[in-house]
């Protein structure tokens, strides 16, 4: 490697002076996946991932840097995709702070998750390189990412490993929607949780809800973005007694239901999570990674099958849970179901004692992993003092009640239990 530094530096020099791109750089080998219970004879179906140059991955690094010097200081504030330091789980976080500041003060809140139809396949450049300006990359640094982006050349791979050439290439950019009907936490504006093209929208009544809808059809249709109003939900919190009427969207009604997904985390009018449909979850996990069955006798090693469960189920059976406030039933409901797992694996009986289903291959209770990911959240937080997230922390230190369901008092709880 250190023998080619100097040549990737002095290519790279030479890309920067001359403002110019190779068209070797551009090309990228795009592998189609098929969607979940998708139709196989169908092309929309697929979902593309494609994979580029290395050499164009530091190219992209380097102006990603001088781009996020710019986008940092202008980024609206409820936007969390693509930021350092930043992760999905506070997008979710927000949207749970606000029902349940709602449920508190007994007031309605609409939350309607927005489904951008094909966010990352469908891109107009000319659109992206006028904001672009807008925003404040002008000069040379403009002129580089747009003739980057020129003339890009997608191969895609086939069933046989053959390659047929695709000029162009499509990426795609959220609008950032920002609204003055939002919901509010005390005097901390929530307004439209997002992360990337994963849209929510909060609203205390109807008519502040279709405001906002107006101004995201506004923003869609100028920026050529859709937005499927059939897939987009809303779903009602504290409505008991509140005159609701029809959300419309692009002159279609938005189905209000009672569970919603958002970020990957499905939520109910209770805003509560499917405990039951989690640990299906994960037993249909760990079920597709062990081809031979889960019992000892027929499968891995107990360690190995236990290392399967803790890399790849248990974080799918509990992701997004630290921000939802878990009953201690549904706690004991994960536990259960992984002490089953956990005995099927070793092949014990179902009549062992708890503690050696854990000891005899070392492994840690679910219930304290999510109380670990609970943790490890409040700190990402308080390690962002700036953020709305951080905002809201300290109101609720200030004037929530110690027998509330913030999510402070979770973690005053949790920190009580370990001393």
């Amino acid at each position: 490697m250190e023998e080619l530094t100097p040549f990737i530096v002095h290519l790279l020099n030479l890309i920067l002076t001359y403002l110019d791109v190779p068209i070797f750089l551009k090309t990228g080998i795009l592998t189609p996946i098929l969607k979940k219970e998708k139709d196989k004879t169908l092309p929309s179906s697929y979902r593309g991932i494609t994979v580029t140059k290395t050499f164009a991955k530091i190219l992209q690094s380097i102006l990603k840097d001088r781009v996020d010097s710019v986008f940092n200081n202008i980024q609206n504030f409820p936007q969390s995709g693509f930021t350092e330091g930043v992760s999905s789980l506070c997008a979710a976080f927000l949207k749970s702070e606000a029902i349940e500041e709602s449920k508190k003060l007994k007031i309605l809140v609409i939350l309607i998750t927005l489904d951008a139809e094909k966010a990352f396949d469908k891109l107009n450049h000319e659109i992206s390189f006028n904001k672009l300006y807008h925003y404040g990359i002008k000069g040379k640094l403009w002129i580089l990412l747009r003739n980057l982006y020129k003339g890009m050349i997608i191969k895609v791979k086939t069933g046989r490993a053959m390659y047929r050439r695709c000029n162009g290439a499509t990426r795609n950019s959220t609008s950032i929607i920002k609204s003055g009907l939002e919901t509010c936490i005390g005097d901390i504006q929530n307004p439209a949780p997002a992360c990337a093209d994963d849209i929510a929208v909060l609203a205390n009544s109807t008519a502040d809800a279709q405001g906002i809808l107006d101004i995201v059809q506004h923003h869609t249709s100028r920026d050529l973005v859709k937005i499927n109003p059939t897939k987009s939900e809303a779903v009602l919190y504290n409505a008991k007694g509140s005159n609701i009427s029809t959300l419309q969207f692009e002159d279609n009604d938005i189905n209000i239901t009672n569970e919603t997904k958002h970020l990957g985390i499905k939520r109910n009018e209770q805003n509560r999570a499917n405990i039951s449909e989690r640990i299906r979850t994960g037993r249909a996990t760990i079920y597709s990674l062990l081809g031979a069955g889960l019992h000892v006798r027929r499968g891995l090693s107990p360690m190995v099958a236990y290392k399967l469960w803790r890399t790849y189920a248990v974080p799918r059976s509990i992701y997004g849970l630290e921000v939802m406030n878990l009953l201690a039933k549904e706690k004991d409901m994960l536990e259960l179901a992984e002490r089953k797992i956990l005995r099927q694996i070793q092949g014990l009986p179902n009549n062992t004692a708890n503690m050696a289903v854990y000891t005899l291959v070392g492994a840690e209770p679910i219930a304290i992993t999510l109380d670990k990911n609970v943790l490890t959240f409040f700190m990402n937080i308080v390690r962002n003092s700036g953020t709305i997230e951080c905002q809201i922390l300290r109101r609720h230190i200030l004037f929530s009640d110690q027998r509330g369901k913030d999510f402070i008092n979770r973690v005053e709880k949790l920190y009580q239990n370990t001393i």
